[in-house]
């Protein structure tokens, strides 16, 4: 796990510098070494186990980011996917890492127009954040703005401005306003 987190680490120093190509070789490299710590061999196995799913999440996801910078559409769901899987292992399901994922997943899907499999994204995104935050929160408001956005680009005027409306009546509730 030591080498496939400096690898890691590696990466996002290069893709914070510009160096996208660079970063996708060491989440390469670090997905690859980290892969192996799947299999833990001795001591605690379950946690060594967790721990290595979670490494392993946040891999794919650095990659499915970098692929995402890089515009390579088709390389871009798997490793998010992979990462969801992994990270709902290690983590749960209402893990604010979790949210995080689901909403990146949204936002390529909505990149690229795919508004069912965005729309999917945002609304399990949403389902979480109400989970964890309640119902009048910040992060209820921004899964809700993107929702309505998906509405918006689909014709879908009516819908839009519904979700708009609730989600300025939350900020304005979190903000005092």
């Amino acid at each position: 796990l030591v080498f496939a987190g400096l690898f890691n680490n590696i990466g996002c120093m290069q893709y914070r510098d510009g160096n996208i190509t660079g970063a996708k070789k060491s989440f390469g490299k670090a997905l690859k070494i980290g892969k192996n710590t799947l299999r833990p061999s001795s001591g605690d196995y379950k946690s060594k186990m967790i721990e290595g799913y979670k490494h392993v999440g946040t891999i794919y996801y650095n990659i499915g980011s970098t692929n995402a910078r890089l515009g390579l559409e088709d390389e871009v769901m798997r490793p998010l996917e992979c990462s969801l899987g992994l990270q709902k292992v290690a983590l749960g399901e209402s893990h604010p890492d979790i949210v995080n994922i689901q909403h990146s997943i949204g936002l390529v899907l909505m990149g690229v127009g795919q508004w069912s499999g965005a729309m999917k994204a945002f609304m399990e995104c949403l389902s979480t954040v109400r989970f964890v935050f309640g119902n009048d929160d910040h992060q209820v408001a921004k899964e809700l703005f993107h929702l309505g956005k998906i509405h918006e680009m689909k014709g879908e005027y009516n819908e839009a401005l519904h979700v708009y409306e609730e989600t300025l009546r939350i900020e304005r509730l979190t903000l005092g306003v």
